[in-house]
C-alpha cells in the first residue's frame, strides 16, 4: 500500500501561472505469480479541476532484463490505455511507452521514450521526451525529474519527487513549462 499527496503548479515561459492542483492518491499491488504483478490506484482531487481517476494495471517480466506494462484508467476527464516496455541496462532503465487517450479535448496518441537511473543507493534521475498527436495538433514535451526516498522504519518509507518540463505545441511561438513535487 502506498499513499501520496501531489502539488502542482503549471507556468507559462514568463512564468504565470496557469494551473494549481493538488491529488492525493492511494496504490494497491500485489505479485500475482512470479512474472507477473498488478495493481490499483484511486486518485482524488484535493484542489483545482476536478481529475479524479482509477487505474489498473500489469506487469509482465518476460526475462531480467526486459519487461512489459500494461494499464488502464478511467477517470472524471477520459479515459486511457497504455502500452510499454522496459529494458534494464546495468542499474538503468530504458522504457518506450504507447498511450492512447480520450479526454474532453478529444483523442491522442502519445510516444514516450525516457530512461531513468540510480543516483546513489536512495535516489533516481530521470528523464523522457514525449510525441502527441491529436485533432488538435501536435506537442512535443521534454522532461527531468528526481526521486528521493527514506526507510523511515521496516515497512515504511518516505518519497519526495520532483519535476521541470518544457512543452512545444505546433503552431505555438511560446513553450509552456511546468514544476510537479510530490511526497508519499
Amino acid at each position: 500500500v502506498a499513499a501520496e499527496v501531489q502539488t502542482n503548479d503549471s507556468k507559462d515561459s514568463a512564468g504565470a501561472s496557469l494551473a494549481k492542483t493538488g491529488l492525493a492518491a492511494v496504490r494497491l499491488w500485489t505479485k500475482i505469480t512470479a512474472k507477473v504483478s498488478g495493481y490499483l490506484q484511486r486518485q482524488q482531487t484535493l484542489t483545482g479541476v476536478s481529475n479524479d481517476q482509477t487505474t489498473a494495471g500489469l506487469t509482465y517480466q518476460i526475462s531480467k532484463w526486459i519487461a512489459l506494462d500494461l494499464k488502464a484508467t478511467d477517470g472524471s476527464l477520459g479515459r486511457s490505455a497504455q502500452l510499454g516496455a522496459i529494458v534494464k541496462v546495468g542499474e538503468s532503465d530504458v522504457y518506450v511507452t504507447q498511450r492512447a487517450a480520450e479526454d474532453q479535448a478529444g483523442r491522442k496518441n502519445t510516444t514516450i521514450l525516457g530512461a531513468r537511473s540510480p543516483l546513489g543507493p536512495s535516489t533516481k534521475i530521470y528523464g523522457e521526451y514525449q510525441w502527441e498527436e491529436a485533432g488538435t495538433g501536435a506537442r512535443k514535451t521534454s522532461l527531468v525529474g528526481a526521486q528521493r526516498k527514506w526507510d523511515l522504519m521496516r515497512g515504511l518509507k518516505f518519497l519526495v519527487s520532483g519535476e521541470a518540463a518544457n512543452v512545444r505545441s505546433a503552431g505555438s511561438t511560446v513553450d509552456t513549462s511546468r514544476t510537479a513535487l510530490s511526497a508519499m
